[in-house]
């Protein structure tokens, strides 16, 4: 048995034992180190979501150690540090082949259509594995780092659109986790000028920790 985050239905999340997910012969088995509470996670426990088959174990920004690997599967080994990505596409499908990742018709999302990272062990299927979705972590980030993975990757890809570049001028407006994360990485990529725009002076303060200029 484990312990786990289940929600039944919406507003209705539980932390119970359950079955801990036993491993096949093309299977890993992790013990999770870290998972990250996401905004879609709290919208989720509060109001559901259209693909949730309940009851569900969230969470979907997950880092662990492998623990137990079946006897098909050759590139891993028990103890290797990894990362799941959040979103598994088959790269098959019409969308995929579009670059629609998300909406792939063989979408698997952690916590969503799978059970997720809000438990102590979780289960990583055959498709996550053969579809390369499982990440090493270096040794130098630490769990918890690697769990900013995803959101700092949506970060980077928005940042990546609007081009930001040396000499530019920046209004982040919003600064919450995912626009400190736009603060520190528009300075990175060479903003001379970061401004961050918040009601909350709590969250003002914590903007110039990242970055902020003003």
């Amino acid at each position: 048995m484990m312990k786990a985050a289940v929600l039944h239905a919406p507003n209705d999340l539980v932390i119970e034992d359950v079955k801990k997910p036993e491993c096949g012969k093309d299977e890993l088995l992790i013990r999770v180190k870290a998972v990250g509470l996401c905004g879609s996670d709290i919208r989720t426990i509060f109001s559901g979501h259209h693909r949730i088959k309940y009851p569900q174990i969230l969470g979907h920004e997950i880092t662990g150690d492998i623990v137990e690997i079946g006897s098909n599967v050759k590139k891993y080994k028990v103890g290797d540090k990894i990362y799941v990505s959040p979103v598994v596409p088959c790269f098959d499908c019409p969308s995929c082949k579009m670059g629609w990742y998300c909406q792939c018709e063989n979408l698997i999302v952690p916590g969503t259509t799978i059970p997720g990272g809000f438990a102590e062990y979780m289960l990583i299927t055959k498709d996550i594995i053969d579809r390369g979705q499982i990440i090493p972590i270096p040794e130098h980030l630490s769990y918890e780092e690697a769990v900013m993975t995803e959101p700092l990757s949506s970060v980077y890809a928005c940042q990546e659109s609007a081009d930001v570049t040396l000499g530019d001028t920046v209004v982040v407006i919003g600064t919450g986790p995912i626009g400190c994360l736009h603060l520190e990485l528009a300075k990175l990529r060479g903003a001379v000028k970061v401004i961050a725009i918040e009601q909350s002076e709590v969250r003002l303060n914590m903007a110039k920790k990242f970055g902020a200029d003003f």
